[in-house]
């Protein structure tokens, strides 16, 4: 009996120190993959105060990890990402009952690099939980200042295009020497009342002088 009991420690302790092992193996790669990855991880309390940060941030913002940690995440914001940022922090934190707020949000903001530039930076923020509450937020910041860019881009361009065809529109229904409607625009406008005609009854006169 009593070999049978030290049998069963013996197996325990085995298997506590495999899965000891398995949450060791489980805790390097985790740690691998936060140093490496280009996108910063970091960890906010609910005060917005950093607890955490990866070593990407240097990279990207030029910040050793030191130098965030302890301080809060508006620091580090221009004033218009500040508000925004505080505006739905609050909101956030006030609404507990609301499902979404469990899930992963996405925000763009504008981040103040050691250097005094700014970067645009997408940030994805989850809440964690437990019965007593909100107890902090975890999160991702990745470099979108090239994509900011080409929309920005794009934007403009649609703006210019926009624009093109307007003026064509203008050419297209205008006499270019006296500037009044051309027969394009002369045809459109009577195959328009004429369909009203048809469809609705709608009367319609045409009057022409030179």
């Amino acid at each position: 009996m009593k070999h049978n009991k030290q049998n069963f420690q013996s197996k325990k302790v085995v298997l506590m120190m495999e899965m000891n092992h398995d949450q060791y193996d489980e805790y390097i790669r985790n740690k691998y993959v936060i140093e490496n990855i280009k996108d910063v991880v970091w960890e906010v309390d609910r005060n917005l105060i950093f607890t955490f940060v990866s070593p990407a941030v240097k990279a990207m913002t030029g910040f050793e990890t030191d130098d965030l940690l302890g301080r809060s995440i508006l620091e580090f914001l221009t004033a218009n990402s500040k508000q925004y940022i505080f505006t739905q922090w609050n909101g956030m934190m006030q609404d507990k009952a609301n499902e979404p707020m469990y899930k992963s949000v996405l925000y763009d903001v504008e981040f103040i690099c050691k250097d005094d530039s700014t970067l645009w930076c997408e940030v994805c923020v989850k809440p964690i939980f437990k019965n007593e509450g909100c107890l902090n937020f975890i999160g991702t910041t990745r470099d979108v200042s090239e994509k900011k860019q080409l929309d920005q881009r794009l934007k403009e361009y649609l703006a210019e295009l926009e624009l093109k065809n307007m003026q064509l529109e203008k050419l297209a229904n205008l006499d270019m020497l006296t500037g009044a409607y051309n027969r394009r625009r002369y045809d459109d406008f009577v195959s328009t009342e004429i369909e009203k005609n048809e469809i609705y009854g709608s009367p319609f006169s045409i009057i022409m002088f030179d």
